[in-house]
């Protein structure tokens, strides 16, 4: 199985599971970013999987990695 990013990453991604994303990496725990958004962790973690999936990484720090380089190297 390949490690490789998605051509449609992030762009796949829906409003919530990007904001998830962002909570995660501002707040570091499923649980801060539950408070943070005012969702239950269970919640956080379902839009984390799903994102996950979509940017075929098998770890939470692996999708933020990726996340924030998409976004955040795109204007670079």
């Amino acid at each position: 199985m390949s490690n490789a990013i998605p051509p449609t990453f992030p762009a796949s991604l829906n409003a919530r599971e990007r904001q998830a994303i962002e909570s995660y990496a501002e707040h570091g725990t499923f649980k801060g970013a539950a408070r943070a958004m005012g969702l239950s962790e269970y919640t956080i973690s379902d839009y984390l999987k799903t994102a996950r999936l979509k940017a075929n990484a098998h770890e939470t720090v692996v999708l933020v990695a990726r996340y924030l380089k998409a976004t955040l190297g795109a204007g670079t």
